[in-house]
């Protein structure tokens, strides 16, 4: 019985380890495909979960925004219109990471919404139908997205990037020794 109890918890440990390290190599990769620290990406991760969408979708949202943040440069794009709609600009927007341009577009969102305006449509076009989930969110305005970043820190929910990168080396490893044990 003692043996199989430890097998039992050499399995669930290495279980926790994949799940820690899965995660780990998910923020890394959400970071390098938005161009963003991971801190970043888990700040996005806590306010896409407080929007009730989840991390791709959200993810999904910003990197649409950011290709067509890009051709917003043209002034006569329908990008730009959206923009100017919102009372943004693309070069506004490139000069910030992308946590803060989601806030500036929750700021747009919620003034547009406080004059009887629906940005529904503005956003869907400006970062697709990822968007669609986080409009409650974006509604309530850019002070609450900073709020919920302060609040992620606070609470404990960002991993620090040395132990992101640290987790991903981690099931790395295991992963290494696993095949090598085959």
């Amino acid at each position: 019985p003692r043996a199989a109890n430890a097998a039992l918890g050499v399995e669930r440990l290495v279980e926790l380890v994949d799940k820690f390290g899965e995660m780990g190599e998910q923020i890394e990769r959400t970071g390098a495909m938005l161009g963003i620290s991971a801190t970043a990406v888990q700040e996005l991760n806590y306010i896409a979960k407080q929007a009730g969408t989840d991390t791709q979708s959200a993810a999904q949202a910003i990197e649409r925004l950011q290709v067509n943040l890009q051709k917003a440069r043209e002034p006569t794009s329908q990008q730009a219109k959206a923009l100017a709609a919102l009372g943004l600009s693309a070069r506004r927007l490139l000069d910030v990471p992308a946590t803060e341009q989601l806030a500036l577009m929750a700021d747009a969102f919620k003034r547009l919404k406080d004059q009887g305006i629906n940005p529904t449509v503005l956003g869907l076009e400006l970062m697709g139908r990822g968007a669609a989930g986080m409009v409650p969110m974006l509604e309530q305005g850019g002070d609450r997205m900073r709020a919920l970043s302060e609040e992620a820190e606070r609470t404990g929910a960002i991993i620090l990037p040395a132990n992101v990168k640290a987790l991903t080396e981690m099931e790395h490893s295991l992963i290494g020794a696993g095949s090598s044990a085959l």
